[in-house]
């Protein structure tokens, strides 16, 4: 599983037990993603998988494909192998990933001479063809530890981000609202236990947009899966919890949560009109 940022060209990837994937580099030599970061899907129960990463430049080609290619077997049973695929893929000009995939294809079938196939064949290229843009602009990026005291720390330094930045007033103002009620809601209720964990913070500003993102290592815990409250009940009749959330939800263009590995993410995006300055 890969996960490709058109923009920047950075691939995220796993690999449960699958064959290496290549990356023909329009400037360089073949490169093979060789990591194995766990057995194959479902053979253990709650398995963590890890994650690596590297970039595609302009014009590089990923290639992906399953045993079938490699350990097809021809009349004198001879498998093709991982080395036979590798040369193959440095000696030849693609013109395109459907030219990629094609190529293998037919490679795989010649030296099979006629040999029956002892399992499925499936080829997928993937080809970077912009030039990758920098990452965005300016960053605020904090570590605080989980107490409710680093709230207002957090806030200044916000602030200052903000305001040197030309952040509108608008904008400041449903963040320090996130901060308010996002943090003190991973502080008050992330951990079981009295240690000190840090929490991640991340601040984004692009051309048309803020980002806030906030990581920490709690229990799992989706704050967007509380019900919403109802509040058209009177206060007595009210529960207790969820009014905080439903008004970053409320207030904010996107809000988001997911569960990385061990750790939970909540992300807030609001996008910036005219007025910034």
């Amino acid at each position: 599983m890969g996960i490709l940022n058109i923009k920047t060209g950075l691939l995220i990837y796993t690999n449960a037990g699958h064959k290496p994937p290549f990356i023909r580099q329009a400037e360089g030599p073949l490169e093979m993603l060789d990591s194995v970061h766990g057995p194959v899907l479902g053979a253990v129960r709650g398995l963590v998988y890890k994650e690596d990463k590297t970039v595609l430049s302009k014009k590089d080609m990923l290639l992906t494909y399953t045993d079938g290619v490699t350990e097809a077997r021809n009349q004198a049973n001879n498998i093709f192998s991982d080395k036979r695929l590798a040369e193959f893929m440095s000696s030849r000009e693609f013109e395109s990933v459907q030219d990629a995939v094609d190529a293998t294809v037919s490679e795989v079938i010649r030296f099979r001479n006629g040999a029956d196939p002892l399992d499925d064949m499936t080829v997928m290229a993937v080809q970077f063809l912009r030039t990758p843009e920098e990452t965005a602009g300016p960053k605020l990026e904090l570590t605080v530890p989980n107490r409710l005291s680093e709230n207002s720390s957090v806030k200044e330094h916000f602030d200052a981000f903000a305001e040197h930045y030309g952040i509108p007033q608008r904008v400041r103002l449903k963040i320090n609202v996130v901060f308010d009620e996002l943090l003190t809601n991973i502080i008050s209720y992330a951990y079981q236990d009295n240690k000190e964990h840090d929490i991640e913070i991340k601040v984004e500003l692009s051309a048309d947009r803020l980002k806030v993102s906030m990581v920490d290592d709690g229990i799992p815990f989706n704050p967007l899966g509380v019900e919403t409250p109802d509040t058209n009940l009177p206060l007595e009749e009210r529960d207790i919890g969820g009014l905080g959330i439903h008004l970053v939800r409320n207030m904010i263009d996107k809000v988001s949560y997911r569960r990385r590995i061990d750790k939970n993410v909540i992300t807030v995006v609001e996008y910036l009109k005219a007025d910034r300055k």
